[in-house]
This record gives structure tokens, C-alpha cells and sequence, in this order.
């Protein structure tokens, strides 16, 4: 029963925040905001940050089930 319940909330939550997040898209692609500099640092260090994440991630997993 309560199962069923989270899936419901579940498709509720993700159905409202597909809904909302074409603003969000729309905002970061615009050229005017996209290029302001502060904006520009911090999205270029977020995706070195998660690059950089994944591959240590990926290396630390793919040692740990080779030895």
C-alpha cells in the first residue's frame, strides 16, 4: 500500500518538476546571461568539478575490483 503511494508522489514530483524546468533551460541558455562573467566561471568550475569527480570515482572503483 504505501508503495503505492510513493510512486504516486513520485510521478506527481517529477511530472511538476519537468514542468518547471523548461524556465530553468531557457534562462541558462540565454546569451545575455549565459555570458556574464561570474556565471560563465562558476558553470566552467562545475563541469571541470564533476569531470574531475568522475574519473576519480571511476578510478577508485575500477582499482578496488582489480586488486
Amino acid at each position: 500500500m504505501f508503495s503505492m503511494y510513493a510512486k504516486a508522489v513520485g510521478v506527481f514530483a517529477s511530472g511538476y518538476l519537468v514542468g518547471k524546468i523548461d524556465k530553468v533551460i531557457d534562462r541558462l541558455f540565454d546569451p545575455a546571461f549565459i555570458l556574464m562573467p561570474l556565471i560563465s566561471f562558476r558553470l566552467i568550475a562545475f563541469i571541470a568539478s564533476l569531470i574531475i569527480a568522475v574519473i576519480i570515482v571511476f578510478d577508485f572503483r575500477y582499482y578496488a575490483k582489480t586488486y
